[in-house]
């Protein structure tokens, strides 16, 4: 055997001692993840969807304005929102209240407020508008 044989010999020797290290390596790694995955739970686990199901989240609000329409009460929780409401006609005002936060549909309301549905769906479009004109105008002033 020559010396560049024998050079050749030994790269080679130590490219297959390298790629052996390499593999056990790997498969270590491997067993080590397959160990894990028997005792930790993975968090899709349906007890910790259990668990987040029965929690309790406290429900603060900094801001809570209440209206009354025919003794029912219905709250605002949104401030630019509330105020702007307090600027409506009443009649109109409990039309946006009973539509949008009481959630009963136009002849509902109607039958609510003792108008016809033509009168509600005419309120509702007023008080739209005019409530989009003061909320515009509170965020132009912010």
């Amino acid at each position: 055997m020559t010396e560049i044989e024998l050079q050749e010999y030994h790269v080679h020797a130590f490219d297959a001692f390298c790629k052996r290290v390499i593999r056990n390596a790997a498969v270590d790694a491997f067993r080590k993840t397959k160990r894990k995955q028997k005792v930790e739970m993975d968090i899709d686990d349906p007890m910790i969807a259990y668990i987040h199901s029965i929690q309790t989240h406290d429900t603060y609000t900094l801001y809570s304005r209440t209206y009354y329409v025919k003794e029912q009460p219905i709250v605002v929780r949104d401030k630019n929102l509330g105020e702007a409401l307090q600027y409506i006609i009443p009649q109109k005002r409990a039309v946006i209240l009973l539509s949008y936060f009481a959630g009963y549909n136009d002849t509902e309301v109607a039958n609510i407020l003792g108008v016809s549905p033509t009168s509600i769906a005419r309120r509702k479009k007023s008080a739209l508008l005019r409530l989009r004109e003061l909320l515009e105008v509170r965020v132009n002033d912010e």
